[in-house]
């Protein structure tokens, strides 16, 4: 296995497919369900536009379900990127599958945090460079990015493990719960930024009223 070139940080972004009915299902009554998965697309060609533009190295699709589904290849082809397949189990499983295959300083971000821009990922990617971990805590108690710097050492990978343990995921003490964790097993972190997603109609609403970043996000064809 070749070693991670000096200064790159691949970023991982997770996905669904935007099927109605199952996708945004919170913004259905404020949508529809059509509207609802046509707005989750738009989110996930952000996410990889934010990424891509941030150029810190590879950018992965990690998507739930099927890799051969019309979108995913239709993202693979627009924006040139690979595609990956999620892992079984539950959101902690999954996020640590991520990791467990990364060469050296990784970012995992979700598809539906709007406010993430390039600078902010670079400044993430700065964090790592002093410290193992990066998160970007979310004001619902969750968090919309993490990024783990792997420095090769056994007992490390075994704490870094730790952070997807015991966590009640889609709670609202995820991000408190991670903290506690970092503290008992003794690593550096930083947080660059509080941000915010998107699930909730009043979360719509709060995207409309920045009409700068509403237009990033819905100007895709």
């Amino acid at each position: 296995m070749m070693a991670a070139r000096p200064n790159i940080v691949p970023i991982a972004i997770f996905a669904r497919e935007p099927i109605p009915a199952q996708t945004k299902t919170r913004l259905i009554p404020l949508l529809g369900a059509e509207g609802a998965a046509a707005f989750h697309a738009k989110l996930v060609e952000h996410a990889l536009t934010v990424a891509l533009e941030a150029d810190l190295g590879p950018v992965e699709l990690w998507v739930a379900g099927d890799s051969n589904a019309g979108f995913f290849q239709h993202m693979k082809s627009r924006y040139g990127i690979e595609l990956r397949v999620q892992s079984a189990g539950d959101l902690g499983q999954r996020m640590a599958a991520v990791f467990a295959q990364a060469e050296g300083p990784q970012l995992l971000m979700g598809s539906d945090c709007p406010v993430i821009c390039p600078r902010l990922l670079r400044n993430c990617a700065q964090a790592l460079r002093d410290n193992a971990a990066v998160l970007l805590p979310a004001e619902d108690g969750g968090y919309g990015l993490i990024g783990l710097q792997k420095l090769g050492q056994p007992t490390l990978q075994d704490s870094f493990q730790k952070l997807f343990q015991n966590v009640e995921w889609g709670s609202d003490g995820v991000m408190a719960r991670s903290r506690e964790i970092l503290r008992t097993i003794d690593l550096p972190w930083s947080e660059p930024a509080v941000i915010w997603d998107l699930d909730r109609p009043a979360d719509w609403e709060r995207l409309r009223q920045d009409d700068a970043l509403y237009q990033k996000v819905m100007g895709f064809s």
